[in-house]
């Protein structure tokens, strides 16, 4: 589950589930990238996640790729 609140009020910004079907678009060197994700009503939602530095933007993108559990082949 990935959960992002907003600094200072709290308020829940991103609350999706982690799984096979998250599509993280993150082009090298950007603040920002893309995310696809099944949010809390069970519906595809597509989110800009913004960061302070490039460096963090990839990092996160890259762990959220590295939690994805594989796809099935059922």
């Amino acid at each position: 589950r990935m959960l992002a609140r907003a600094e200072g009020s709290g308020k829940i910004l991103l609350n999706g589930w982690i799984n096979a079907a998250v599509q993280v678009d993150h082009l090298p060197g950007k603040r920002e990238f893309t995310l696809l994700c099944t949010n809390q009503n069970a519906k595809l939602a597509q989110y800009l996640v913004r960061c302070k530095e490039a460096a963090q933007a990839q990092e996160l993108a890259d762990r959220i790729n590295s939690l994805k559990p594989a796809k099935s082949t059922q």
